[in-house]
């Protein structure tokens, strides 16, 4: 069945499009729209594409062989629109803040509009001391997530949204990774992880400013090491860094800046996969004094 048109979808939930709506938005994924009621309430219209999808697909397989997540059985799966308004649902009745869903189709999706920027945004619009806090903002929300059990996967910097006051509301579940069911959630979090880890850096304009507040917010976490297998991060984290240097710092292909940002990208991922391995294993196994005998005093 064909999709209806955006204006038809909105007309039918009793919407306009916006003011705001004079030139969609392009995702990876999804064409999006914003529409309003007669009250002025936003709300958001997702339509998905499919384009881009064989490049996503290609790019990300590869990272999961290179990190050692595929020898795990892990695969990449593409949620369809009614498993990502499922996913959505779920997370939002799980307390995590994500938009409420107004509506949904074979391959659209009407949610109320979520206040805020994504990442990504942040980090070429502000300086690199205030994007970092929403960084490591959106990485104590993600660990939050996964303390709760859930992962929920493709978090790069272009999927979270952060407002004035550093709420974290996450946002486009297209995609997954499916694991077999003896793999670990502690297992599954850690490469949930690694992947958000990586993005900030990516994606920041001051990566060392960045790593610098990941590393503190991490080491703030007590229940880090109930929540992520340490051996699975540095294995993953490891993966990340040769994934980089094959896909780009060792390519002869890209050019010389771009190989020497992700060299000191790798360099601060090193760093920063040497705190969370000492992290976990400070609270992990905490060593107990063995209690004082009573002796008496002389």
């Amino acid at each position: 069945m064909a999709t209806p048109a955006p204006d038809q979808i909105l007309a039918a939930h009793g919407l306009l499009r916006s003011a705001d709506d004079a030139q969609p938005a392009q995702g990876f994924l999804n064409t999006v729209h914003i529409a309003e009621d007669g009250a002025g309430q936003k709300y958001v219209l997702r339509i998905g594409r499919d384009d881009n999808r064989d490049d996503i697909e290609g790019y990300i397989t590869r990272q999961i062989k290179f990190l050692g997540a595929a020898d795990l059985g892990a695969a990449l799966h593409y949620r369809s629109t009614p498993e990502q308004a499922q996913f959505q649902q779920s997370l939002a009745d799980a307390g995590i803040n994500t938009p409420a869903i107004a509506g949904y189709g074979d391959d659209w999706m009407l949610m109320r509009f979520a206040e805020g920027r994504s990442l990504s945004k942040l980090f070429t619009e502000q300086p690199p001391e205030e994007s970092a806090k929403a960084a490591a903002a959106v990485l104590n929300a993600l660990m939050d997530v996964h303390k709760k059990g859930i992962c929920l996967w493709d978090r790069w910097g272009g999927n979270e949204l952060i407002d004035d006051k550093l709420n974290v509301c996450f946002i486009d579940f297209d995609l997954r990774i499916d694991f077999p069911a003896d793999v670990s959630p502690k297992t599954q979090a850690a490469l949930d992880l690694a992947f958000m880890l990586r993005g900030c850096l990516q994606f920041s304009k001051d990566a060392d400013v960045t790593a610098q507040a990941l590393s503190q917010a991490i080491t703030a976490r007590k229940d880090f090491a109930q929540v992520y297998d340490a051996q699975a991060l540095s294995r993953f984290i490891d993966g990340q860094i040769r994934f980089y240097n094959a896909e780009y710092a060792d390519n002869a292909e890209t050019p010389k800046d771009a190989r020497e940002k992700h060299r000191h990208e790798n360099h601060l991922m090193q760093k920063l996969q040497q705190k969370t391995d000492a992290h976990i294993h400070m609270y992990a196994a905490p060593v107990h004094a063995a209690p004082r005998k009573n002796t008496p005093h002389i």
